[in-house]
């Protein structure tokens, strides 16, 4: 008389057979039976062959599912709704994203920004920044021809107090006209005798004109 459908796992049915899942009758502890239909990667909210209900986390990729990676963390991947997580869906993701600002993710941006290929913008990156002065990524060196890249992503100039290959000399603030000899001018050139800025230590300097046997 205890014969009945729908019991537990293991009881008897009332055609006399026992309650398994795969037979079609929902056993109180399945989620689900459709029987012959079980299968995995079926439609969430299908029945899998473990009478367990298709899921998002549950590690088998549903028909409508993008992705399932058996878990609902957001960020490794693949999200909380099963949706494969892409550079600028604003979700970072740890595999091979260093930001995500979504629709704000822009080349040129301020250093610190996201960039169109979610990575943080940097001085060395190749892709100036608003607040750059330059950037040659691999090629930025300090000591180089006046006009090129620093390596702090700053043009070489003079007075920058990095003396540039095309420089005598750069003593940054200090950098000044009628100094001593052998001081840095304010066009980074060496204070010389003959360069007609007269020196601290010079008497005179008419530059070119500078020659024996004058006037008085």
């Amino acid at each position: 008389g205890d014969n009945a459908d729908g019991g537990a796992t293991g009881s008897c049915r009332a055609n006399c057979l026992v309650q398994v899942c795969g037979d079609g009758d929902e056993a109180t502890d399945e989620e689900c039976d459709g029987g012959a239909a079980n299968a995995d990667g079926g439609a969430t909210g299908s029945c899998r062959p473990g009478c367990v209900l298709q899921t998002c986390g549950d590690g088998d990729q549903a028909s409508d599912e993008g992705c399932d990676d058996g878990n609902l963390v957001d960020g490794d991947g693949c999200d909380s709704s099963c949706v494969v997580e892409f550079c600028g869906d604003g979700t970072t993701n740890n595999n091979d994203e260093e930001c995500d600002a979504a629709g704000d993710n822009a080349d040129g941006g301020a250093t610190g920004s996201c960039k169109a290929n979610c990575a943080v913008q940097v001085c060395g990156d190749g892709d100036q920044a608003s607040d750059e002065g330059c950037d040659n990524a691999g090629d930025n060196a300090d000591g180089g021809a006046t006009g090129s890249c620093k390596s702090n992503c700053e043009l070489q100039a003079c007075g920058d107090g990095d003396k540039a290959s095309d420089e005598g000399c750069d003593a940054g603030g200090d950098n000044a006209d009628g100094g001593a000899t052998g001081s840095c001018r304010a066009n980074c050139l060496v204070q010389v005798c003959g360069d007609g800025d007269e020196a601290t230590d010079e008497e005179c300097d008419g530059g070119a004109a500078n020659a024996d046997g004058g006037a008085t």
